[in-house]
């Protein structure tokens, strides 16, 4: 698993690196829930600028929103940011929103680092 989590004044920036896979996702996504930060920030930039491959499926993308809808309760007005331009992106993200339909958070894809920043400020 290839993650860093850098934790800024008002965010968190989500770097991965090779091979993205659930368990790596769901790995990251609870150590952030575990950081008693998480309840204070108002972004959260996932970067995938340098992933070289995404390996994981529609149907796993269930799994992931288990572990989001009830964090998302604590820290409802977080905007979450995704930096990519894998071609796999926005069908992943298209049924994460329709199966996260609770999840109140404003998500969108950014080709750039630069844009997710401008975004999410």
């Amino acid at each position: 698993m290839a993650y860093k989590h850098i934790w800024e004044a008002k965010g968190l920036l989500a770097k991965h690196y090779g091979i993205l896979t659930v368990e790596e996702i769901l790995s990251s996504i609870n150590e952030m829930y575990g950081n008693v930060k998480f309840d204070g920030i108002s972004y959260r930039i996932v970067d995938l600028s340098e992933v070289d491959e995404i390996i994981v499926a529609v149907e796993d993308v269930k799994k992931l929103v288990a572990h989001e809808v009830v964090p998302s309760m604590s820290n409802s007005k977080l905007k979450f940011a995704v930096v990519s331009t894998n071609e796999k992106l926005p069908e992943l993200l298209a049924a994460f929103k329709h199966k996260g339909g609770n999840i109140p958070w404003e998500i969108k894809i950014h080709s750039t680092i630069e844009e997710a920043r401008e975004w999410v400020s």
